[in-house]
């Protein structure tokens, strides 16, 4: 039997395929396995991508943490799916054995308020095989809908040298515009997204917003226009250097 990367996901009542995207309840234990095991010498699972209200990528069970393999071909990964109403995370699976490498991507998600799906860092097809990002942006600007759009600004910023006390700034230059309470916000440093923000937070966090000098943590909600990014090099696990460069990626809402 031919090498498969391919995998089923519970979605709470039984394992279904990955094809266009599985959907799962908030706060729900998501179960994943190989579709076919057969003939598979290792199975590597790990996540590419969140959105941008997920702040800590969950923990995968049966998977080292290290290296990303599977405990076993056969073995059942499970997660805890964070509890909010419009989310979606990326996974990437690869099989080594007779004829492999072979690697695959799927996406699960849950629902907004409004029954639509939201997207993860990296998203191409993994929710809709055939038409990708546009089967879930062509509807709304079609039918006028389209409030939101990402923000030109903040991109490529030289970054503040940090020296690892935790709770420096960042970026000399603060927010251009404030974005959209419940849509993307997120940074990158030198082209590496970063996803761990601290909303209300300000410890165990990458970095996290404020409007007083870092004093206090926006929540996500009340980000604004001025307010400034603050970085803990200890949690990032490096400081920035006036080397690096930052790019602020946000949504604004259209006038």
């Amino acid at each position: 039997m031919p090498l498969s990367p391919l995998c089923l996901v519970n979605n709470g009542t039984t394992f279904v395929p990955t094809a266009n995207g599985v959907d799962v309840s908030p706060g729900a234990t998501v179960s994943i396995r190989l579709e076919q095991p057969t003939g598979v010498d290792t199975w590597i699972l790990q996540v590419t991508g969140t959105d941008e209200l997920i702040s800590a990528i969950p923990t995968l069970s049966n998977v080292n943490a290290q290296t990303n393999q599977v405990q076993t071909p056969s073995s059942v990964v499970t997660y805890t799916h964070p509890a909010i109403q419009g989310s979606a995370i990326g996974f990437r699976s690869e099989v080594l054995g007779v004829g492999g490498p072979i690697i695959t991507s799927f996406g699960v998600y849950t629902r907004t308020v409004f029954n639509t799906r939201v997207g993860f860092v990296t998203e191409t097809r993994e929710g809709n095989t055939k038409y990708g990002w546009a089967a879930k942006i062509n509807p709304l600007i079609r039918t006028g809908s389209l409030t939101v759009v990402d923000a030109p600004h903040n991109k490529h910023m030289a970054a503040l040298p940090t020296t690892g006390v935790g709770g420096e700034l960042a970026c000399a230059t603060g927010l251009t515009a404030t974005p959209h309470p419940t849509s993307t916000l997120y940074i990158s440093v030198n082209g590496i997204a970063i996803t761990d923000i601290g909303y209300g937070v300000k410890t165990g966090c990458t970095c996290y917003w404020s409007g007083d000098g870092g004093v206090t943590s926006r929540a996500r909600a009340n980000v604004q226009m001025n307010d400034r990014l603050y970085w803990n090099s200890a949690k990032a696990e490096f400081n920035l250097a006036a080397t690096d460069f930052i790019d602020f990626w946000y949504d604004v809402t259209l006038t």
